[in-house]
């Protein structure tokens, strides 16, 4: 059982990073081991994890993704649950003989595992629980379903599961209709609203299997009982940035989930007033010619994925450095911490500051003893980065222990070089080999030159 890796730290290397590792699940696995089963795709995986999502090498199945609309619960408590059983007409076990248990018309009902009474119309009580459950009665995250072959009914109330929200179909006809689209679309209503009105409801992996689900709304039989949302929700939120992925072959979208990740973006609507460790962001982040409709589902307007690749040509060639020798200090200023827009190269002191000799000493904290001086050391803040780069901003704030904690953000501007690795978003990476100039470039009979030219294989 793999116990390391428990606790990870948030990728926030752009909006689609954090977002892909918060929807990550981890088997506990031994990645070492070479077997097949843990990491083939299930088929009750069907719409609650990602089918593209997953890495290369030694953790490929075993690190999964959740799908795009997938829940996973939270314990809901048992009483009120029991309570609604036995007020349905459930009759208490503790009653019934030995015959009646073992009826072949009577079916036991469970909740999480444990016996609460007996049934001999099991649809009939299962019927009236989900219309309690749309009805907004109990929890949309409790389940109920049949087990035809070991003549059960179980209600799962319990954390931990996954479900994802399905369209109610009735007498062949699905509830959402267009008059409810349109009102979602003008911001009349929302999801929560369509869940409070029985419209769609929430299905884990057992439920499904009690459920008979269609995936377009022209293959609804008298059966059906519920319909997908949509198709693509088997995807999850970083292979649905994939146009046409079905036209793709399967590794190129599993590369592509990867890579996906790494891509310089965007990161949050707030990154101008974030001071993050690292933080990398676009200058010229650019809409691409073909979108998904995740993208509009995630809430984004501009693509923060990997693009085709600009390169800035025309820009001024990165100015030299001086003549001139400055001193270590010269950008520190009289409350000496260094001024935001100054220039910062190798080796410059951004922060000066002192540090008490004998801070480890208690004798000055006490109060006859204490020493009457206290003596200290410089230990200034050196920029230790071989590239110049300027003082974005600096925050001045205090610690919880009344301690002045300053943070000073330095900006550096990189321009694509020789070795930057590239990437459409259908997995064909590639690095920079070569630079030229504008006029250098393929152009057509309207004079438009590409940015970047790529040659895949």
């Amino acid at each position: 059982m793999e116990r390391a890796g428990v606790t990870h730290v948030l990728s926030r290397l752009s909006f689609i990073s954090a977002l892909g590792m918060m929807t990550r699940i981890s088997s506990q696995f031994e990645k070492t081991r070479k077997v097949s089963g843990p990491r083939a795709l299930q088929p009750s995986q069907w719409g609650m994890l990602c089918t593209s999502d997953t890495p290369e090498g030694e953790a490929c199945g075993l690190v999964k993704n959740l799908a795009l609309m997938t829940h996973i619960t939270t314990d809901v408590e048992e009483e009120p649950i029991k309570k609604i059983v036995y007020m349905l007409g459930i009759e208490d076990i503790t009653l019934s003989t030995g015959a009646e248990i073992y009826s072949p018309h009577t079916f036991v009902v469970n909740v999480n595992g444990s016996i609460v009474g007996l049934t001999r119309f099991p649809a009939r009580f299962v019927a009236n629980f989900r219309k309690l459950r749309r009805s907004g009665r109990i929890s949309e995250f409790i389940s109920v379903y049949i087990n035809h072959h070991h003549h059960t009914v179980h209600i799962a109330s319990d954390g931990g599961r996954i479900c994802r929200p399905m369209i109610i179909v009735e007498n062949e006809r699905p509830r959402v209709r267009t008059e409810h689209i349109n009102l979602l679309k003008r911001g009349v209503v929302n999801f929560d609203d369509f869940l409070k009105k029985g419209l769609i409801e929430y299905l884990d992996v057992n439920e499904e299997n009690d459920s008979h689900i269609a995936l377009y709304e022209s293959s609804i039989e008298p059966s059906t009982t519920h319909l997908e949302i949509e198709p693509f929700t088997i995807l999850g939120a970083v292979a649905g940035l994939i146009p046409y992925p079905h036209h793709n072959q399967s590794p190129r979208n599993t590369y592509q989930c990867a890579m996906g990740k790494q891509s310089i973006g965007a990161i949050a609507y707030n990154q101008l007033n974030r001071i993050d460790t690292l933080l990398y962001l676009s200058v010229y982040p650019q809409q691409p010619m073909v979108k998904t409709k995740t993208i509009e589902l995630i809430g984004r307007v501009w693509i923060e994925a990997t693009d085709d690749a600009s390169f800035d040509r025309l820009a001024d060639a990165p100015r030299e450095a001086d003549g001139t020798v400055q001193k270590r200090y010269d950008i520190i200023q009289s409350d000496g911490i260094a001024g935001v827009g100054e220039r910062v190269d190798p080796g410059d002191v951004y922060v000066n500051k002192q540090s008490p000799i004998n801070a480890n000493d208690n004798t000055f904290n006490t109060g006859e003893g204490a020493s009457a001086s206290i003596s200290y050391r410089n230990t200034p803040m050196s920029y230790k980065s071989p590239m110049a780069g300027y003082v974005d901003k600096v925050m001045l704030t205090d610690t919880d222990n009344d301690q002045t904690l300053v943070k000073v953000l330095i900006r550096q501007t990189r321009r694509p070089e020789l070795g930057d690795k590239f990437s459409s978003r259908h997995g064909q990476k590639g690095v920079c080999g070569l630079i030229v100039n504008q006029e250098d470039m393929p152009f057509n009979d309207q004079g438009i030159n590409p940015g970047g030219s790529c040659y895949c294989r």
